[in-house]
């Protein structure tokens, strides 16, 4: 029998695997493919790429430090929405610009006002009212024609009073007109009837459906419903000035003199200390008697 030899043996162990078959493939008669031999690499040169991935790595690390990182805002928790707020972006937030006014529409014969401050503000109410009736951002100086003051009716008045004081236009029977008081409701009724008067003098027939819409009786329940509701402490409070107390007094007339402007710490503290005591005066001169 014939020996191979050492080298004769390493020779077909080496020329097997060279040609992708192994001695499993030998010994079953499958063929199985051959494992990938590792790559040799030199320990120096993997040193110098290890070092070089961890210096882009630091640099990489560096350059996000110094860039200026976006800091996060905190966002309040989402509150219940103020219905006097949801008022003033209705009245003065409207996008929509206005439509060009009809031709030939008839303008009414409004009354002579002299005060033209006082007119501006009527013609300020009435555009916010119609404002919130029509849905469209009449400008200020809005003239509005007799077609126009004709469609306003009892029931928007009514509506738009209630969304002033109570903050919506259909109020239930316990809220609170805490948005405003009675007085301003009836400067409201004054200003918008101003215009209104210039087409329906007489008051509202409900028959008809013609006349004065602030002079109704749905207007006018509705403001002595709410003059009840603030003699019960249920209504806005009260905006009326009072006298200064004696400490009051004192407390203004020391700011006064502490600030370093001339006419505040002198001419100013002297008018109302002399104010003061001439008011006084008069009011001890109405206590004493004939013959005193």
């Amino acid at each position: 029998m014939l020996r191979t030899t050492g080298n004769n043996r390493g020779r077909g162990r080496g020329t097997n695997r060279g040609r992708g078959e192994s001695a499993a493939s030998l010994a079953f008669g499958v063929a199985f493919p051959a494992a990938a031999e590792p790559m040799d690499v030199d320990p120096p040169q993997q040193q110098e790429q290890h070092q070089q991935q961890q210096h882009q790595q630091q640099h990489q690390q560096q350059q996000q430090q110094q860039q200026p990182q976006p800091q996060l805002q905190e966002q309040p928790p989402p509150a219940h929405p103020d219905p006097r707020q949801q008022q003033e972006e209705l009245e003065h937030g409207l996008p929509d610009p206005p439509p060009p006014p009809p031709e030939g529409r008839d303008l009414p014969p409004l009354r002579r006002m002299d005060d033209e401050k006082q007119f501006r503000s009527y013609q300020s109410t009435m555009v916010h009212f119609m404002r919130w009736k029509d849905r469209i951002n009449y400008p200020m100086d809005y003239i509005f024609s007799i077609q126009d003051l004709s469609r306003v009716v009892p029931r928007d008045v009514y509506r738009w009073l209630c969304f002033k004081v109570y903050g919506t236009d259909e109020p239930g029977h316990d809220e609170k007109p805490i948005y405003g008081t009675s007085n301003s409701m009836m400067s409201y009724k004054k200003h918008i009837s101003y215009f209104v008067t210039a087409v329906n003098i007489t008051a509202w027939n409900e028959l008809t459906k013609t006349g004065n819409p602030t002079r109704s009786q749905l207007v006018n329940d509705l403001i002595d419903l709410v003059k009840k509701k603030e003699c019960r402490g249920a209504g806005k409070d009260s905006q009326a000035d009072r006298e200064f107390s004696r400490e009051e007094f004192k407390q203004v007339l020391d700011i006064l003199s502490s600030s370093d402007d001339f006419d505040r710490r002198y001419r100013y503290t002297t008018m109302y200390t002399d104010y003061r005591a001439r008011w006084k005066r008069k009011d001890m001169q109405s206590h004493y008697a004939r013959n005193d």
